[in-house]
């Protein structure tokens, strides 16, 4: 027993050799829910024999009754425990939490479902050993641009829609990396896109197709995607287009400091791409350089390198200088943020307005 993945977890429920205690974690909702889920199909189709615990009020001595006990319809106990407060058992309740996954009969299954993400203390060290070498941990980390980027294609054939890979991406730079929220925007478009079209779906050989400019139409961006656009219409010499952005964010009420923010992450992307092109470096190699910003947002760098190719290096030195004095305003001044960020983004404007100079 150790830690696992998910295509072993998948392939222990198809040879059903699942029975054991499991700690599902880590940074993904959606795929921590479809293992639970997973788990909870290849037990037993009978509701009788699944126990499901809220964390916060659970008895650690009800969890040791119900893993215990065998359901009389026959099949195996699922016994789910959402969000245990791991960290603020005392010393007694450890011990008998240690004894829980010797407890597991044949068939049945023990969670520990951590909706959030685990923090990085002792007591969870322990914990995290323990299911290690008692049961299991399946840590659900992010996915990465290119595994989403494949689900939604998938998801929209799924559907009876196309959607390609460059559609796919720009969803995601619209409305950010939750597949919950990813798969419900795809609801969406397929049904859009089909209502638009209504006979290509049904015509032989045809499919109907989700367009990027239907992805501007229906989905909400993010603070962080519409930043992306105020920038590349400030590349593309568009003041008017840009000042229009940052009209929408304030009409929805965005916080003034998360939108700059997002533009200080937008030029740091630039600027960051530029230097790897000045000194021959991949976007790969960059994303290697900076994992914490990069990792499974690699579209981030190749939408940032199209843009970047144009703009002289010390233009973007001038737009991040820029930004950090208005940063610095803005969360020291008591002057209304407003002015102070439309300021701002006239200025970016005027130092990229000559980018070929």
């Amino acid at each position: 027993m150790s830690a696992i993945t998910e295509k072993e977890l998948r392939a222990m429920v198809k040879s059903k050799d699942f029975t054991g205690a499991y700690l599902v974690c880590g940074e993904d909702s959606f795929r921590k829910e479809s293992a639970v889920k997973l788990l909870q199909g290849a037990v037993s189709s009978s509701s009788f024999g699944t126990h499901f615990f809220d964390g916060k009020d659970a008895n650690l001595d009800d969890i040791a009754e119900a893993v215990e006990t065998v359901s009389l319809t026959g099949g195996g106990t699922l016994v789910c425990i959402r969000d245990m407060p791991f960290d603020k058992l005392t010393d007694g309740q450890v011990k008998k939490l240690k004894a829980l996954p010797t407890l597991v009969p044949e068939e049945s299954v023990l969670i520990f479902w951590q909706t959030g993400e685990l923090k990085k203390t002792a007591r969870m060290r322990s914990i995290i050993k323990l299911f290690s070498e008692k049961g299991y941990v399946l840590d659900c980390g992010k996915m990465t641009s290119g595994e989403l980027v494949r689900i939604l294609v998938k998801g929209a054939k799924k559907r009876g829609c196309l959607m390609s890979r460059e559609c796919a991406e720009y969803l995601l730079q619209c409305v950010g990396d939750d597949l919950n929220l990813l798969l419900r925007e795809i609801e969406k478009l397929c049904a859009y896109s089909a209502g638009s079209n209504p006979n290509s779906a049904n015509s032989e050989g045809t499919i109907s197709t989700i367009l990027p400019e239907h992805i501007d139409l229906l989905c909400a961006k993010t603070i962080e995607a519409t930043a992306f656009d105020m920038s590349r219409a400030l590349l593309g010499g568009d003041m008017q287009r840009a000042m229009s952005f940052l009209d929408t964010l304030f009409a929805q009420r965005a916080e003034p400091i998360m939108i700059m923010g997002a533009l200080n992450a937008v030029f740091v992307d630039l600027y960051h791409v530029k230097l790897a092109q000045t000194a021959r470096r991949s976007t790969n190699e960059l994303a290697l350089l900076f994992p914490g910003l990069y990792k499974g947002r690699e579209f981030k760098l190749r939408n940032a390198a199209v843009r970047a190719s144009c703009v002289p290096l010390p233009r973007l030195r001038a737009c991040l200088r820029y930004l950090h004095e208005a940063d610095k305003l803005l969360k020291s001044s008591p002057a209304p943020p407003r002015p102070l960020l439309e300021r701002t983004v006239m200025s970016l404007g005027l130092a990229l307005r000559v980018r070929r100079g």
